[in-house]
């Protein structure tokens, strides 16, 4: 009959193994691991010190925290759902009161009768000194 030791260093070897056979069969380096060699990992946290065990998966310590640690597993990202939103009719865009045609070829249109009011109050101060 196997002692306690033997089989917490069995269950270590086990997992270690189907992490490295993960390793060597996954189609990226980006893959993540599956949740179920996290599952087969997570009792060991109880019998091993963290960096007994990330040393022995060639895990991170970041990896560690997130996936062994956790209490329970990851629920599923919720599916966003269309919202449908009132239409609301489309307003007319004002017509300008007055069109500038600059020397440059730009034309200026001038929506508010308060920017032509400025505009000329401008005008009429600077040529006034002449």
């Amino acid at each position: 009959m196997e002692s306690t030791q033997e089989q917490r260093i069995s269950s270590l070897e086990t997992v270690q193994g189907a992490f490295e056979r993960f390793r060597k069969t996954k189609l990226s380096r980006q893959t993540p691991f599956p949740e179920s060699l996290w599952q087969m990992a997570r009792p060991l946290t109880a019998h091993y010190e963290r960096t007994h065990l990330s040393r022995a998966l060639k895990i991170t310590s970041e990896q560690y925290h997130q996936f062994l640690l956790q209490k329970k597993a990851p629920t599923p990202a919720k599916k966003q759902q269309f919202i449908s939103l009132p239409l609301s009719p489309v307003k007319a865009q004002p017509q300008p009161i007055a069109k500038i045609l600059l020397p440059n070829g730009i034309a200026v249109d001038l929506l508010c009768p308060s920017a032509l009011t400025a505009l000329v109050g401008q005008y009429a101060t600077t040529h006034s000194a002449l």
